[in-house]
């Protein structure tokens, strides 16, 4: 998945029963400064459905467990209109620079060699 498709990813794209994932939108960050993320088409124009490795659909229900912990702890402070399945603590989408600081933090504790989050669309 791109970096915008899985900052955007909502619940209704997972599909637990089918073990699939149904992308079909993104988040983009405005072009213009201090404008926020928007949901837009994905880069093609087509949605598109994957069967990702059992790994990452567990993962994803690990994630829809711990997501209401998160609502509770936040109280009135939890906003996820959207229903996306990353967030911060507050229910709101996570920037593409926290993302990525994430992604080089774990490439790092894990012994990999330097890797941009789009380098795992290519393996």
């Amino acid at each position: 998945m791109r970096e915008s498709e899985l900052i955007g990813l909502s619940w209704d794209c997972i599909d637990f029963g089918r073990n699939e994932i149904h992308l079909y939108r993104q988040l983009k960050r405005s072009t213009k400064k201090g404008e926020p993320y928007t949901f837009t088409l994905l880069k093609n124009k087509q949605s598109r459905k994957f069967k990702p490795p059992s790994t990452v659909m567990e993962t994803l229900a690990k994630q829809k467990v711990k997501q209401p912990e998160l609502r509770l702890v936040a109280g009135t402070a939890w906003s996820n209109k959207d229903d996306l399945v990353f967030t911060n603590n507050v229910g709101k989408y996570i920037c593409a620079p926290t993302l990525r600081s994430h992604f080089k933090k774990i490439v790092s504790e894990i012994g990999l060699p330097e890797a941009r989050f789009h380098d795992l669309r290519h393996h």
